[in-house]
């Protein structure tokens, strides 16, 4: 696939200002303690703190905004079809309620019960269950949209989504525009498919890193093969976020092959350590699937001096990974802390709940689930964070 870098560049612009009353620009954190423990100039991009607290809110409007221009009587008499288990469900939903448009989404059957408790919450939504994960879902509700003459939104393989993903790499030039390298986040490849054509088409030097899981690298494996493996097997990972295998046919993947310069794997405990070391650092909240930037710099040797950017791609964590990433009663303490879930000594704490290891973990999760602490709190917070729109 060729793009033409004056109309490519135009695209990401003109998708910018269509977007700009749904997104938000996330801010960009100079990190000083990940600058000084890799000898560089560390900064994060922090999607996680986008609307829908994932970077997926880009693609999604820059699509179904696209789609009500263009034809707004079909879309919002007929609606339009997407898979996802997870942000980009989440995204589709929050656009759909916004510009008043149905939206039926497809995912597996072993999605969270909470997701579904948040998903089914959106009144323009159907929810539809097929297969046992989201590359299934996605073939099957890209059938279904084909039979019902409905319009399908791709989670990743679509160039109005990649448009959207890339206006974070037009946020982030206008941001650091002496911008060294960059560490992207891959599952199905969309979000580093944008950042990667936009940033290389303006400056051709910066170098972009993709970064997975070893437990879940459909990506990586297939650019390693020189094509998309179909049959790809993977085993659980922490950042589940960017898991599962790509589509058949993705132009995500032709994309990676040519601008994507450098691959890093990591495991699961570094993904975890990323997550809490984040929270403790920064006190922000994060998902797995943002932790892989992170553990992925530190295995990367950066020249000294240089400005690294990472992509937080998101923060909406489960309350299952979020107990897990804790080992101990000072880092379930100290997480509490960071997010104000309490205000006691830890000593006092510690009295509070008996000193006991099977209650600690009950007033954890009960602090947690009071706080909200999990995908569940995005009902209540985007409205919040929501842009005002004009008139």
């Amino acid at each position: 696939m060729s793009f033409s870098p004056n109309t490519f560049i135009n695209n990401v612009h003109k998708t910018y200002e269509n977007i700009t009353s749904i997104i938000l620009k996330t801010p960009l954190l100079h990190s000083k303690w990940l600058s000084s423990e890799n000898n560089c100039n560390v900064f994060l991009k922090m999607e996680s703190e986008q609307i829908t607290n994932s970077f997926k809110l880009r693609g999604a409007a820059s699509k179904i905004i696209k789609l009500i221009k263009e034809d707004p009587d079909n879309l919002s008499t007929e609606g339009f079809v997407t898979a996802s288990s997870g942000n980009h469900a989440l995204a589709c939903a929050y656009v759909a309620e916004l510009e008043k448009v149905k939206t039926q989404i497809y995912t597996h059957k072993r999605i969270s019960s909470i997701k579904k408790q948040i998903l089914n919450s959106f009144p323009n939504v159907v929810l539809n269950y097929y297969g046992e994960e989201c590359c299934e879902a996605e073939i099957h509700a890209r059938e279904e949209a084909k039979k019902k003459g409905l319009i399908y939104v791709s989670p990743y393989n679509d160039i109005d989504i990649i448009n959207g993903q890339a206006t974070i790499g037009l946020e982030l030039f206008s941001q650091l525009p002496n911008l060294d390298t960059v560490f992207v986040s891959v599952g199905g490849g969309g979000l580093i498919s944008g950042i990667a054509l936009y940033l290389k088409l303006i400056n051709p030097s910066i170098e972009i890193i993709g970064c997975q899981a070893i437990n879940d690298c459909c990506m990586h494996e297939s650019i390693s093969a020189g094509k998309l493996i179909q049959n790809y097997s993977y085993l659980n990972t922490f950042a589940d976020g960017a898991a599962g295998k790509v589509e058949p046919g993705s132009i995500t993947f032709e994309i990676c092959q040519k601008y994507v310069d450098k691959w890093v794997l990591v495991n699961e405990e570094d993904i975890e350590k990323a997550v809490y070391d984040v929270l403790i650092n920064e006190r922000k909240i994060i998902e797995g699937s943002a932790g892989l930037t992170i553990a992925a710099l530190r295995k990367t040797k950066i020249a000294n001096n240089k400005n690294v950017a990472l992509i937080v791609c998101g923060g909406n964590i489960g309350i299952k990974n979020v107990v897990s990433v804790f080992t101990d009663d000072t880092k379930l303490y100290s997480f509490l802390i960071a997010h104000h879930a309490i205000t006691c000594n830890k000593m006092n704490f510690l009295t509070s709940v008996g000193g006991d290891e099977k209650q600690l973990t009950s007033a954890i999760l009960i602090q947690l689930m009071a706080k909200e602490i999990c995908f569940s709190y995005l009902v209540y917070g985007m409205k919040q964070k929501r842009p005002a729109r004009s008139l």
